[in-house]
């Protein structure tokens, strides 16, 4: 049994092992043949004698294979990925071990998946099982990774700003790498970064907030603090910002604490902020997310403990956008650059919630996923469609609103609602902030 170990040019059976003296044959209930290979596909090829056979082509860092009820041939991803990290969606939809075959053994059972080999599982119903090799790329001796930003145009620029420990009396700080993440830069040392935020049009220009707002001009040489005209003190901190993405002078800054919060705007860069009008809105309560509409910036979403408002007159008046959760946290908001009318909110007991009509009217969102499940964090593919999400039980993908979560990664995310989380601006790779900052290349 054999698999491809890579992404291959050519797939043709021929061109891949030119001395096999059969076609390929895959399991789809019964046994079909074929001239053309695909990664993540198990296959029986007969070959007139053992030899070694090198294999050129790119790695896959993330595999899914979907799966039928019954028994499934599936291959490898180009990692070795131990049985126990193959995550299956649903996740109780594997009923079987893992089963490979060596001529000179026969079947045994497998421990860990092997590039190049394939493998028999069996599913009690359709899904997907997933293989994802994320790669810890720095900041992990004592840092909490809570917020990630890449530059608009140089993936190889990217910021994070970790929590303090109080308990230990270790600070957190903000960071920069120039080189993808083999090296790491320390730019400010002292408190808990909650979010990072930077300027679209001038990206040498970055926001950290942590309990107040730092900027910098010049890419992390010099900060200076932006917080004037808001109430801060003991009990109230910053806690998130965004950026107008037609006029990166235009800020708004979200408020919280014991004694509740506000929602802050400034057309000066930062350098001035006026509250905005409360009117009915419950912006009182502690903010916990922020989105603005790509396409028309006048719109902007709030998530507080009161559920998700909504504005399109840029701050002036808000209303209830029609998802009420009953006071808990809205972690995440997604507003679909291509659909800016569908909206995705990450909450903090009852999962992901949609609305397709800009917030009019909400379901859940939460197929594929088992159990008690939230959502922390989101963000979207727009070439591919595919969103991206974030809850304690791990890292989850779908396509678009026709499909399914499938689980790819890192079960068991402790750091509820401050986990950094980040698409590139190439869309070709996936941060994640925990304890240090991980990396996974996607397809």
């Amino acid at each position: 049994m054999i698999s491809l170990p890579l992404i291959v040019p050519d797939p043709r059976v021929s061109i891949v092992f030119p001395h096999a003296i059969s076609k390929a044959f895959f399991y789809d209930n019964s046994y079909r043949r074929t001239d053309s290979l695909s990664i993540n596909t198990g296959y029986w090829i007969k070959f007139g004698a053992a030899e070694t056979i090198t294999v050129a082509g790119i790695k896959q860092h993330l595999g899914i294979c979907s799966l039928v009820t019954g028994w499934n041939l599936v291959g490898g991803n180009s990692f070795v990925t131990p049985v126990s990290e193959v995550m299956g969606s649903p996740s109780s939809m594997i009923t079987s071990h893992y089963w490979t075959y060596i001529p000179s053994v026969g079947y045994y059972l497998a421990d860990t998946i092997v590039p190049g080999k394939s493998y028999w599982v069996k599913s009690q119903g359709v899904g997907n099982v997933a293989m994802a090799q994320w790669e810890l790329i720095g900041l992990q001796s004592e840092e909490e990774v809570t917020s990630i930003v890449t530059h608009p145009y140089d993936p190889n620029i990217i910021y994070c700003g970790s929590a303090s420990d109080f308990s230990s009396g270790h600070n957190g700080g903000v960071f920069k790498t120039t080189n993808g993440g083999v090296t790491w830069d320390t730019l400010v040392i002292g408190g808990s970064y909650s979010d990072l935020a930077i300027d679209p049009l001038h990206p040498d220009t970055v926001y950290a907030v942590s309990g107040t707002i730092l900027m910098t001009p010049d890419g992390g040489k010099t900060w200076q603090v932006r917080a004037d005209s808001i109430y801060l003190d003991g009990e109230t901190r910053a806690s998130y910002l965004a950026i107008d993405p037609s006029n990166s002078n235009t800020l708004y800054a979200s408020t919280g604490g014991a004694n509740g919060g506000w929602l802050y705007k400034s057309t000066d860069a930062g350098i001035t902020w006026i509250g905005v009008p409360r009117n009915d809105l419950a912006l009182n309560a502690d903010i916990s997310s922020l989105a603005i509409d790509p396409q028309h910036s006048s719109t902007i979403y709030a998530g507080a403990y009161l559920g998700v408002q909504k504005t399109t007159d840029g701050g002036n008046s808000w209303r209830d956008s029609g998802l009420d959760t009953s006071g808990t946290l809205i972690y995440s908001i997604l507003i679909d650059p291509n659909q800016t009318q569908r909206i995705v909110a990450g909450e903090g007991l009852y999962g992901f919630f949609i609305s397709n009509d800009g917030g009019s009217n909400w379901a859940s969102f939460n197929e594929g996923t088992t159990g008690s499940f939230n959502g922390l964090k989101l963000t979207i593919n727009p070439v591919t469609d595919q969103i991206y999400g974030v809850s304690s039980s791990g890292v989850y993908v779908r396509h678009g609103t026709n499909d399914s979560w499938i689980r790819i990664g890192m079960p068991g995310i402790q750091s509820i609602g401050y986990c950094g989380f980040k698409l590139d601006a190439d869309n070709k790779t996936l941060y994640l902030g925990l304890a240090g900052i991980y990396r996974l290349r996607l397809p």
